[in-house]
């Protein structure tokens, strides 16, 4: 509803709502009308936001609006959810009677009034309430940052996953900003970022990370056993950490107090380890049920060490040295095994006492480098083998539906071998890693596996 002064009369419009809607064309129904034209006017409910006008003899077809008819024809506008000050300034005007004002400064007052804030109840929630509320509705909250700016702001910090992009650029600084406006994560990951150092930790006096469950330190070196060591002490429910590539070492699970410290420990990925911080580990955290370790030379009394943890369930290990691995006794729940060097990645037997320690247990995913004739020997005691990561092509059983190979020189002439087509229909996911991507070469593989095998998803990807 508009209104303005014109000729001694007050002009009012009234349009939908919704430009899509349309008024239906009839000279009884109001579009323009004057306060010449209004019979009464219901201000009870105007503190409600609504408004009642009668007009007398209403018809848009003659001049000033007004037909003569007995027995009289009363037109009845309601108005609803309207702002309050609007309709208080429309009832004074319609008191008052028309002025000398023109139409612009009308305009102008009315844009002052139609821009003044209005209180949002919305806003006058405290967080415990706007906790219990965002809970009950569930789902996505993005669409709840549109009511007001404080539940906007509440939103953002109830994010549950914190991950930067460009990770190498990050200041530390901004990290730790970042981390402390979220006080509700449950995973963060910060692989690759490498400014995050101990200055930056000390100076942010304590994180608030009492819902943290995963996190993953990847690639960020500057982060060493001191930094660690602050980062966890509010962390009670942090269940996975990733410290691969960090520096550090020992001394942090010698430190530690498994009372006190990462009382839920399930699964931890490291490096630059030796002996020592992995029997603090075992020692400590007995209950670990998935275990990576990247260690430089793997020996005999580093892999009886891993394995004497009873509850393990997934173990990789990879390594740029090998020796002889002597007869141990593994975990019964054993299920996923993955025993790789980091480079050169060649078909050998050097390690083949090791995986015939684990003949007896139901391995479900397997990662080595072993070579077909080891591979043979070996693959009929785990009838539930479901995935494998080899370095050769291998006739496997079809019960193997995910398959990683790496690259080389045969690789072409053993993927087309007769023999293979018969147990690949089953896959459904291969990944072949090749030492660097040519484009000749993997749109060459691309297209053959479209050709013969529509239905396996295909990654490939380089070391």
């Amino acid at each position: 509803m508009s209104m303005h002064e014109a000729n001694k009369l007050l002009q009012i419009s009234i349009s939908p709502k919704d430009d899509k809607l349309e008024l239906p064309k009839s000279p009884y129904i109001p579009k323009r009308f004057t306060n010449q034209n209004i019979h009464k006017v219901s201000k009870q409910c105007i503190s409600q936001g609504k408004l009642g006008i009668t007009l007398l003899n209403y018809s848009s077809s003659v001049e000033g609006y007004t037909i003569y008819s007995n027995p009289p024809i009363l037109t009845c506008i309601y108005i609803s959810e309207a702002p309050i000050e609007a309709l208080q300034h429309f009832w004074l005007v319609l008191q008052q009677g028309p002025s000398k004002r023109d139409a612009v400064q009308v305009q102008e007052e009315r844009e002052k009034i139609r821009q003044k804030p209005r209180p949002n109840p919305w806003r006058l929630l405290n967080s415990d309430v706007l906790l219990i509320i965002f809970s009950f509705l569930g789902g996505k909250l993005g669409k709840y940052s549109l009511v007001c700016r404080k539940w906007a702001q509440m939103v953002g910090e109830l994010a549950k996953s914190l991950r930067f992009n460009y990770a190498k650029d990050v200041g530390g600084d901004i990290i730790i900003r970042t981390i402390k406006r979220h006080p509700y994560l449950n995973i963060i990951s910060l692989t690759d970022c490498r400014n995050l150092s101990l200055a930056h930790i000390k100076r942010a006096m304590g994180l608030p990370l009492r819902h943290l469950k995963r996190l993953d330190l990847e690639r960020c070196k500057k982060i060493n056993s001191q930094a660690l060591f602050l980062i966890i002490l509010n962390t009670p429910k942090l269940a996975h950490i990733n410290l691969i590539e960090t520096s550090v070492d020992d001394t942090f699970f010698q430190d530690l107090n498994p009372q006190v410290h990462l009382k839920n420990l399930s699964s931890i990925s490291c490096s630059s380890l030796t002996s020592v911080g992995v029997s603090s580990i075992v020692s400590k955290y007995p209950k670990i049920l998935k275990f990576e370790l990247h260690v430089s030379r793997l020996t005999s009394e580093l892999v009886s060490l891993v394995f004497r943890m009873p509850s393990l369930i997934e173990i990789k290990l990879y390594y740029e040295t090998s020796e002889f691995i002597e007869i141990f006794k593994p975990c019964s729940q054993l299920q996923i095994v993955e025993i790789l060097p980091t480079d050169r990645i060649e078909p050998r037997s050097d390690l083949m006492a090791f995986w015939d320690c684990l003949t007896g247990s139901d391995i479900k995913h397997i990662g080595c480098n072993l070579n077909k004739e080891c591979l043979t020997q070996l693959i009929k005691y785990w009838p539930n083998l479901i995935s494998a990561r080899l370095c050769e092509y291998f006739p496997l059983p079809k019960s193997v539906t995910k398959l990683s190979l790496y690259f080389n020189e045969d690789f072409d002439n053993e993927i087309k071998h007769a023999d293979g087509e018969k147990w690949m229909t089953s896959l459904k996911y291969l990944e072949i890693i090749m030492p660097r991507l040519e484009y000749s070469k993997t749109e060459q593989i691309n297209t053959y596996f479209r050709k013969h095998y529509p239905c396996c998803k295909l990654l490939i990807n380089s070391l």
